[in-house]
């Protein structure tokens, strides 16, 4: 046996051993007595039973156990809470418990809340015992280290500054409501938020994947679970979203579906880029105008040469494309953080875009079943930030000039996206300082890969509008129409040929700088305002099953102070995110932070912001939420004993520079990107024509299916008659006083008083025609049909459809009846 000061120290240590275990037991058996207390209380129906006195029996039995133990523990005590298996069971019993209790709350909250009012105190009572036992073990074994936590000291000397500064933003904006208050010319509604459960879903599997961090494996099989996890978060994504039914586009603004074949056809802007797509494809080429958003265009196109018009499919490409957004998500707070702080990110990507599918029924949304931009934006904006901070890491020639065609790129996505090179090449210029090296050559490859990846599509457009114009000529006069105190969104005034479009807004911002000032920072504060938002808040909820509680679309500016409480601490979250960022990387680690935060200047630029407008920046603040979740969690672990290195992404964040790359290699890759560049232009020029106006041979043809040719003639002899062929897009049957909701509905969609197919024929030009019918007789999306109809003011009144390839033949009315 051990004497002199060894053995006085270990029988101290046994001592202080023995007291905690008579601490850690008493307070279990006071918990213990204390639920059986609270569940007596709970009313009985109908008197005793087996089952209540089994739930009083159990935490009475936890109470007389741990009594019994805190006096006369057994040796058998100490060996398994030693196992190795003792953590992991307590966490999946703790784990257990809680899900128990929220299913039986919210899963039929009707049905269940009985078992939920005399399980709940037992419930309670084994989580917190897991939690409890979880914590004493890990400090039994491995003691408490406040030094470790020490080594995050940089962290918090940055959140603590940064915490305080967004507190003092916080305080502004709440007195001078900027940010608020909503402005006269464009105002929307916050975006979709991640839901409460949700949001605790991804913080717990990012806690369990800083758990296996700590696991000692194999290298082969680390390097394995680096390369699933990507693939699983793809597919888990991929997945969980394709589960909502398209029948939630049911009466969303952008794709209602409606009989004959209840196909999602798109509407309003997402129908404007689908028929621009389906121009390519039939040899008009965006119908002789310059397209917006050109690649996203031509991948709408792409889609159709694959799925024709079965936009189910269409959609489920887009749905595969954007589920590498929570990727793009993970690879970024990876090379941040950790993987753990990666994956929370990632998963609260996936949910808010569930939420925003379960929600298309009940509010206007942008989602991944929706053909518009915002998303495809958000994930290239996401992409272009790992691309930089990648280069950053480890400086090339090759790495600058991708890093500038690709820009390029993004600007044939989203034009606006411009905004963000200027702050972007601030930061790089300061990471190079810092380091010491001269950032100019770099920046140099950088703009002119932009530049040469831009031209040919300037070449296009100054052909197309004998100016030179980098975006649709509809684009500028909207921006144009929000430079003004009235008449927003009025594109009547502009005319790309003769507007001094710049000279406009110059002028304008001279002549009213303070309401200019004013309305940019109004737009950017509420797109920041807007992703605060997008972290869960405390509202009402009704259960899983009953629809979700859309509470962001009545948002008045104001909020419960227990809300306003939950978003200070989400400030700090992000501030201790930014801190840790910033720790690992310095300058480079504000990436993110500076591609969203010029994102959302540029929605004060265009005057725009809300719900899809803020997607492309606002997903910054749960990125960086996300990190201080997962950063808070790692002192935690710290504190208990978990060595640093496993917590974190190893490497250094300063990498050496890059090979040489070669002249020829430098060549190769400014070619390729221009030949990308290039590819909405080359496009236009891949096929001709397919439909021309033939009115004799269709006359002809018209005869051989039983229509009189004189009847025919004399009715295309009125000056308000016509004959045209193309490509039928989108029918809707709508029955009488029955159309499309929107605030400025396409003709064809319009409320009318009388039972009407209405679809789109795409030729030269994309017609609004009307085919009056009592019945949803199907006409095939997609066929070469041929029209007789009237022209009027906005649309053509059908008088005769015929499908070419099927023979098809349809009338309404009778041609000798006069068009005026």
């Amino acid at each position: 046996m051990a004497s002199g000061p060894v053995g006085e120290s270990l029988k101290l240590a046994r001592d202080r051993l023995e007291s905690a275990w008579r601490v850690f037991l008493t307070v279990a058996a006071f918990e213990a007595l204390l639920t059986l207390l609270v569940t007596a209380r709970v009313p009985s129906e109908g008197g005793p039973s087996a089952a209540r006195l089994t739930i009083l029996l159990a935490p009475a039995a936890v109470c007389a156990a741990c009594t019994h133990m805190a006096f006369r523990r057994p040796l058998t005590l100490e060996q398994a809470s030693a196992a190795p298996a003792a953590l992991p069971l307590a966490g999946v019993v703790g784990l257990a418990a809680a899900g128990g209790l929220f299913l039986l709350r919210y899963l039929e909250p009707e049905k269940l809340l009985p078992f939920y009012e005399r399980l709940s105190p037992v419930l309670c009572l084994v989580l917190v015992l897991s939690l409890q036992s979880i914590a004493f073990f890990r400090w039994k074994d491995h003691g408490v280290h406040p030094e470790a936590v020490s080594s995050r000291a940089a962290v918090w000397r940055l959140a603590a500054p940064v915490a305080a500064g967004l507190l003092v933003l916080a305080v502004f904006i709440a007195w001078t409501r900027i940010g608020l208050t909503p402005d006269t010319a464009y105002w929307g509604e916050p975006g979709v938020p991640i839901l409460a459960w949700h949001g605790v879903l991804a913080v717990l599997v990012g806690f369990g994947a800083l758990l296996a961090g700590t696991r000692n494996t194999s290298r082969s099989l680390h390097r394995v679970t680096r390369a699933l996890i990507p693939v699983a978060i793809w597919a888990f994504a991929f997945a969980l979203w394709m589960s909502v039914p398209t029948s939630v586009l049911q009466n969303s603004f952008y794709a209602p579906i409606t009989p004959p074949d209840f196909q999602p056809y798109p509407y309003s802007d997402a129908g404007f880029y689908d028929y621009l797509a389906q121009s390519v494809n039939i040899g008009t080429a965006y119908l002789g105008r310059i397209p917006p958003r050109p690649l996203y265009v031509l991948f709408l196109a792409t889609t159709h040469e694959i799925a024709g018009q079965d936009y189910r499919a269409i959609l489920a490409m887009q749905s595969a494309l954007l589920a590498s957004l929570p990727v793009a998500l993970y690879f970024l707070g990876r090379m941040v953080h950790s993987t753990a702080a990666g994956i929370a990110a990632a998963l609260l990507a996936i949910f808010r875009e569930t939420v925003a599918l379960w929600v298309s029924s009940t509010t206007r949304v942008a989602n991944s079943k929706i053909l518009t931009t915002d998303l495809p934006t958000t994930l290239a904006v996401v992409c272009l930030t790992l691309l930089v901070l990648a280069w950053l890491q480890r400086p090339s020639r090759r790495g600058a000039l991708i890093l500038g065609g690709a820009f390029g790129l993004l600007l044939l996505l989203r034009t606006q996206a411009v905004m963000i090179l200027p702050l972007l090449l601030l930061v790089v210029w300061l990471v190079f300082m810092e380091r010491g090296r001269n950032p100019w050559p770099a920046i140099g490859l950088v703009l002119l890969a932009i530049a040469l990846t831009l031209t040919p599509w300037l070449v296009h457009n100054y052909q197309v509008a004998g100016r030179l114009a980098f975006d649709d000529p509809a684009q500028l006069a909207i921006v144009y129409s929000q430079y003004a105190f009235t008449g927003h969104l009025d594109t009547s005034q502009f005319d790309i040929r003769s507007t001094d479009f710049f000279g406009r807004l110059l002028g304008f911002v001279v002549e009213n700088p303070i309401y200019v000032a004013n309305f940019v920072a109004a737009h950017f504060f509420n797109t920041l305002i807007g992703g605060l938002l997008a972290l869960p808040l405390i509202e009402e909820f009704s259960g899983l099953q009953a629809p979700v509680n859309v509470y962001w679309t009545s948002w008045n500016g104001s909020l419960a102070w227990y809300n306003v409480v939950l978003l200070l601490v989400y400030l700090v979250l992000v501030a201790i995110g930014l801190g840790a960022s910033w720790k690992r990387l310095r300058w480079a680690g504000l990436i993110p932070l500076a591609v969203a935060l010029a994102y959302a200047f540029s929605n004060g630029v265009a005057r725009f912001s809300g719900w899809r407008y803020n997607l492309p920046a606002d997903w910054v603040v749960y990125f960086f939420a996300a990190i201080g979740a997962m950063e808070v969690l790692a002192w935690l672990m710290l504190l208990f004993g978990v060595e640093e290195r496993r917590l974190f992404t190893p490497g250094s964040p300063q990498e050496p520079p890059g090979d040489a790359v070669s002249l020829r290699s430098s060549l190769l890759i400014l070619a390729l990107f221009v030949a990308a560049g290039s590819t909405p232009w080359v496009a236009k020029g891949l096929r001709s024509p397919l439909y021309v106006s033939d009115r004799a041979a269709y006359t002809d043809a018209l005869a051989t299916q039983g229509i009189d040719r004189q009847e025919v003639e004399l009715f295309l002899d009125q000056r308000a008659a016509t004959l045209e062929v193309g490509r039928l897009l989108f029918p809707r049957f709508l029955r009488r006083d029955v159309g499309l909701s929107s605030t400025h509905p396409w003709p064809a969609y319009a409320v009318r008083e009388f039972p009407r197919l209405a679809f789109i024929l795409l030729n030269e030009s994309a017609l609004q025609a009307i085919f009056p019918t009592r019945t949803p007789t199907p006409f095939p999306p997609g066929a070469e049909t041929v029209l007789l109809a009237c022209k009027r003011t906005d649309h053509l009144d059908v008088r005769l459809v015929w499908f070419v390839s099927t023979s098809e033949l349809h009338q309404s009315g009778s041609l000798t009846e006069p068009c005026e």
